[in-house]
């Protein structure tokens, strides 16, 4: 994001450091808008991730309950 806040690249910057130092391995953040998770008919990250098998955060049934409600919801 160019216009980020420096405050938001602050708490990132906070959240990288915490985690690497939580789980002893180097960790980075990767920011997605919306569009790139969902993409237009589950094409996006997470449709790739479900259509793959890959559990992104929680399972997969999860994934498909969320995605489920968003679907109805548009």
């Amino acid at each position: 994001m160019a216009e980020e806040l420096p405050a938001w690249a602050e708490q990132l910057a906070a959240l990288e450091w915490s985690a690497t130092e939580w789980t002893g391995n180097d960790a980075r953040v990767i920011e997605f808008g919306e569009e790139e998770l969902f993409g237009e008919d589950l094409k996006g990250i997470v449709g790739n991730a479900l259509s793959e098998g890959i559990d992104l955060y929680g399972s997969r049934r999860r994934f498909r309950s969320s995605l489920s409600k968003r679907k109805r919801n548009e």
